[in-house]
């Protein structure tokens, strides 16, 4: 899985429901963690317990997927791309 999608897959689980702002929000976060050196993007995201719904698989959010045209996971990937550039 590329960087922008693992970072558009965080924004989704974690914040979908906050729409655009809670994804920016979720967004900030990781890429601070990565300028403060916590270490990569994927590290940042993968770490236990930092992001649940990528890395605790007893978070509800664990196995959820966007389907095929979800407008809240395009709009993730808007966001990761900018956040990455």
């Amino acid at each position: 899985m590329t960087d922008v999608n693992l970072m558009a897959l965080c924004l989704w689980r974690e914040a979908r429901g906050e729409k655009e702002e809670g994804m920016s929000a979720v967004a900030c976060v990781i890429m601070n963690r990565v300028k403060a050196k916590w270490g990569t993007l994927q590290k940042v995201i993968l770490s236990k317990n930092q992001f649940t719904s990528i890395s605790v698989p007893t978070d509800s959010q664990f196995s959820l997927n966007p389907k095929p045209g979800d407008k809240l996971y395009t709009k993730a990937l808007d966001i990761a791309e900018e956040a990455i550039a």
